[in-house]
């Protein structure tokens, strides 16, 4: 009994860090009562109640960059 090779694609790999990083930041919210995440633009602490603090926001630059 052979098993087919299975090829990773960019599909299987983003939706893998997409849950694992789902699952770390609700494990860090449970943990610490707040995770620190990029929001329209501004750096953020996002609590467990709810609340928002904006730490702060991020300059936009006109630097374009280019990754290989």
């Amino acid at each position: 009994m052979s098993k087919e090779k299975q090829y990773l694609t960019t599909r299987i790999v983003r939706s893998a860090a997409q849950q694992a990083f789902s699952s770390a930041s609700k494990q860090a919210m449970k943990d610490h009562g707040y995770i620190i995440v990029v929001e329209d633009g501004n750096v953020v602490k996002k609590f467990s109640n709810g609340n928002i603090e904006v730490i702060e926001e991020i300059e936009k630059t006109k630097v374009s960059l280019t990754l290989d």
